[in-house]
Parts: C-alpha cells; structure tokens; sequence
C-alpha cells in the first residue's frame, strides 16, 4: 500500500508540473480528488479490465493530461451541461466534471463493467447530484426525448472516426452547442474529409482543428471542434448495423 501511495504521488507531482502547459493550474483540493480516483482506479482495475494499464504514471500521461486539454474548451459561459459518449474508466469527462463545480455530466458507456466503476467512483467523490451515469448504447438514447438536444457540450474520445462520433454526439446537443473530438495530428487529413461529408448530413459545421500543446501530452494532438448548427435530423444516429454498412463520412475504415 505505501508503495502504490508513493507510485500515486510521483504521477501527481508530474501531472502538476505539465497541467500550466495546458492552462489548467490544479489546487490542492483537486489533487487530492485525483489522488482518489487514481488510487480507487488501480484498485478496481486489478478485477475488472476498465484501462490497459492502471499504473498511475501511465494513467496521468496517456489520459488525465488529455482530458485536461478540453478544460479551456469546455469552460465557456452557460455551457455548464456536458455528455460523453463511450466514457470507458471516465476519460474525458469523469476528470472534467472532478476540475469544474459548476459542470454537469451524464457518462454513456455500453459495458456494465465499466458503467459499475464509474457508479461506484461518483459515489465515492460525492458527484452524484452532478454526474449522471447510463448504461445504454449512444444509437439508442439519443432518439429519448429526455436526452436529445439538451448538452451544450459533447465529448467522445475513443469511439472511432470522426462521422461516426459526428452521427452518435450531434443529435444530443443543443443548437450552438459544440462536439470536442481528440484526434492525433496524423489522421487530421483522413478525418477532415470524412467530417466534410457527414457534417451537412447532420447540421454541424467544423469550426477549428485546434493544435494542442504537444510537449505535455508527449504526442501531438488536436480537437476537432464541431459546432451544431441546425437540428438533426430525425433518422440520426441509425442502428448500428446501418452506421457500419453505409458510414455517413464513406467507405468503412479498417
């Protein structure tokens, strides 16, 4: 235990050192919540397979300092409702929601396993009144009223290219609202051209590729940043079957 402690507090003192890169300078009170999630994540992932690897170095280089890159973007005025879809073991929006009091958060994960830690972990940072979890396939709960259209911002990080998180994330913002998609640089060309061909499809528009500070991140990175312009139309997203046999963005990816 004292030495999973010292492990938790040396990915701390990195992680405090590269946030500033990313204009995100931590308090005390927030690297404690981190020290938490990142020691409650070791543990649960010892028994259930949330990440590849939950060593806490690892864990703070190859996903909190990515979800600290959106933190700028997320923190506009009146843009206090976020949905992430595929939240995994929280990234991005878990680490969002524990940076920003004022952020409300629902977490869509298909897989159970991974939507229990995530109950387990709200409960545990007394987030529940502010973080919402569901269990359910983003295909299917944007077609819920009580869901559509209602986010002011949208995340999606490891869900695949970027027409299939254009049809799953859009139909769940409001219009104005914005879709951050974390891309690395070398697929910025592929997927520009596959957002062109999606995007007129579903009411958005590519507003920025915005380059993020790659010395941090160890990888160079950009967020595609959507803007939602119109509604979306009622047919999207389609079943899953129908997004795999006939991609909005073209032929299917390998």
């Amino acid at each position: 235990m004292k030495e999973q402690t010292n492990t938790v507090i040396s990915a701390l003192s990195f992680l405090s050192q590269q946030a500033p890169a990313l204009g995100v300078c931590l308090t005390a009170d927030q690297m404690e919540v981190l020290h938490i999630f990142l020691t409650e994540l070791a543990i649960y992932n010892e028994h259930t397979n949330l990440v590849s690897s939950a060593d806490p170095m690892r864990v703070v280089r190859e996903h909190i300092l990515d979800a600290l890159s959106l933190v700028q973007l997320v923190d506009r005025p009146q843009a206090n409702r976020l949905v992430d879809i595929g939240s995994g073991a929280g990234f991005p929006a878990l680490i969002l929601a524990l940076l920003n009091p004022t952020l409300s958060v629902c977490l869509i994960e298909s897989v159970s396993k991974k939507t229990r830690f995530l109950h387990f972990l709200t409960e545990k940072l007394q987030l529940t009144e502010r973080v919402q979890v569901i269990t359910g396939r983003a295909e299917e709960l944007a077609h819920k009223s009580q869901l559509r259209g209602t986010f002011a911002t949208a995340t999606a990080r490891a869900v695949g290219a970027i027409d299939l998180v254009l049809e799953l994330a859009l139909p769940f913002l409001l219009t104005g609202g914005l879709l951050l998609s974390q891309k690395s640089a070398a697929q910025v060309t592929a997927e520009s051209s596959r957002a062109a061909k999606a995007l007129p499809l579903l009411g958005g528009q590519l507003k920025e590729v915005r380059t993020i500070q790659s010395e941090p991140l160890g990888k160079e990175h950009v967020v595609f940043i959507i803007e939602k312009t119109s509604e979306t139309p009622e047919r999207y997203p389609r079943t899953t079957a129908q997004i795999k046999r006939s991609p909005l963005g073209g032929s299917a990816l390998p």
